[in-house]
């Protein structure tokens, strides 16, 4: 199952235009441990959220609420690439971030098809 958390850290990060490196220096750890939270594999405690959403510039519930279809939406609507609540604006050049998110959210979906395929064949 995903981690919805460090899904949303992952997808911020890249409209943000931040690499885990970058991130990983802020928080003082490795590129490999940072990887591992973006996976899922370590799991963010609310003093790491905090840390990470004032890195982003957001504060943690845009983190928590983050969704591509709604960055859409507000970008499609209001044409000036601004996402979160009152107090977070979230800004990026919404035109070539989202299309980046959105190629890589489909390459995704393409190679979890192309796994499930595989482990379909392998069990035939």
């Amino acid at each position: 199952m995903i981690d919805l958390i460090a899904y949303n850290i992952r997808k911020i990060r890249e409209i943000k235009g931040f690499t885990q490196e970058y991130v990983a220096g802020k928080l003082g750890v490795s590129q490999n441990a940072y990887s591992k939270l973006e996976r899922g594999e370590i799991k963010v405690d609310e003093e790491k959220l905090n840390t990470i959403a004032a890195i982003f510039e957001v504060n943690k519930e845009t983190i928590r609420n983050y969704s591509d279809q709604i960055v859409f939406n507000n970008c499609s609507n209001s044409g000036n690439g601004n996402f979160g609540g009152e107090n977070n604006t979230f800004v990026f050049n919404a035109l070539e971030k989202m299309q980046k998110v959105y190629e890589d959210l489909l390459s995704e979906k393409e190679m979890r098809i192309k796994l499930l395929e595989d482990q379909l064949k392998s069990k035939q």
